[in-house]
C-alpha cells in the first residue's frame, strides 16, 4: 500500500508507538493518513478505470489537498512558512511582469534580492 502511494520511491514501514507506519522521503505518514490516502488513491484508480475523467480529476484535486493540507483553489503562497490568509494579499502587490504570480515567478523576481519583497 505504501509504495503505491509514492511510485518509484523507497518507502519504509516502521513502528511508531507500537503502530506500523510509513516513512517516505517526504516524512512520516501516520497510519490514519496512510489509510485515507490509500482509499483516495483507490478512488482515482476506480474512476479512471471507468473512464470518468471529471470525477478522476476532482478526486486527484482532493488527494492533492489532503497531502498539502490546503484546498486546491487556495493561494499557493499559503504553503510558505508564516504566511496566512491575513497577509497573503501582500504577495499580489509585488510588481512583476508575469501573467500570474506563482512561486517560481516569485523566486525569479527575488533572485536573492529579498528587499524586493518590502513593498
Amino acid at each position: 500500500m505504501c509504495s503505491k502511494l509514492r511510485p518509484g520511491i523507497d518507502n519504509k514501514y516502521t513502528m511508531h508507538g507500537g503502530v506500523t507506519c510509513c516513512t517516505t522521503p517526504r516524512g512520516f505518514v501516520p497510519p490514519l493518513d496512510l489509510a485515507l490516502l490509500a482509499d483516495v488513491d483507490a478512488m482515482v484508480d476506480y474512476t479512471a478505470e471507468r473512464g470518468w475523467l471529471t470525477t478522476t480529476l476532482k478526486v486527484q484535486q482532493l488527494m492533492q489537498s489532503i497531502i498539502q493540507a490546503r484546498w486546491f483553489d487556495e493561494s499557493e503562497f499559503l504553503t510558505l512558512p508564516h504566511v496566512n490568509a491575513s497577509n497573503v494579499h501582500l504577495f499580489y502587490k509585488i510588481p512583476h511582469n508575469y501573467e500570474h504570480l506563482t512561486l517560481p515567478a516569485l523566486k525569479d523576481i527575488c533572485r536573492k534580492d529579498y528587499e524586493k519583497l518590502d513593498h
